[in-house]
C-alpha cells in the first residue's frame, strides 16, 4: 500500500509531510517516536506540524500510539492497515530496555477489560519490558 492511498482511504489531504510519514511506517517494521521519525525525514517539518499529523493519523485510525510513559509514547502501523483482512484488536507491546525498540505482540490478545458502571475506557496499554532478540545474545 502507497502513503497517497492511506490518505485517500481515510479522507485525508495530500501532502508532502504527510507522504513522507505515511512512507516512512510503511518502510519500518517497529514504532518509532516524534524524535525518531523526524530524523528519518528528509523534508523540513517542525514539531508542531509533525505532532499535528501524527494525532490526526492516530485519530483517524492510521497509525497506533504506544504509551511507555507520561512523556514517551511511540507510534506504528497497526497491522490492520497493512493487512485489512485482520482486525485491530488490544494487545501486548514489547520494549527493549537496551535499544528502546517497541514492538506490536498482536499475537498476545488481550482479554476484554470489564469496567464499573459509570466508567468510561479512553485507552488501554499493556507493555512488557524486556531485552530483543537482537540485544539478548550481546
Amino acid at each position: 500500500m502507497l502513503a497517497e492511498e492511506l490518505l485517500r482511504k481515510y479522507s485525508l489531504s495530500r501532502t508532502v509531510i504527510r507522504e513522507e510519514i505515511l512512507a516512512i511506517f510503511l518502510d519500518y517494521p517497529h514504532a518509532m517516536s516524534m524524535s525518531e521519525l523526524k530524523d528519518e525525514m528528509s523534508c523540513n517539518c517542525d514539531r508542531v506540524t509533525l505532532y499535528r499529523n501524527l494525532k490526526k493519523f492516530t485519530q483517524k485510525g492510521i497509525l497506533h500510539e504506544v504509551y511507555l510513559n507520561k512523556q514517551d509514547s511511540k507510534y506504528v502501523l497497526p497491522e490492520s492497515i497493512l493487512n485489512p483482512q485482520k482486525e485491530y484488536s488490544e494487545h501486548l507491546h514489547f520494549k527493549c530496555l537496551h535499544c528502546e525498540m517497541v514492538k506490536c505482540l498482536t499475537d498476545q490478545k488481550i482479554m476484554k477489560v470489564i469496567l464499573p458502571e459509570g466508567f468510561k475506557k479512553v485507552e488501554a496499554n499493556f507493555v512488557v519490558y524486556g531485552t530483543c532478540d537482537a540485544c539478548g545474545k550481546n
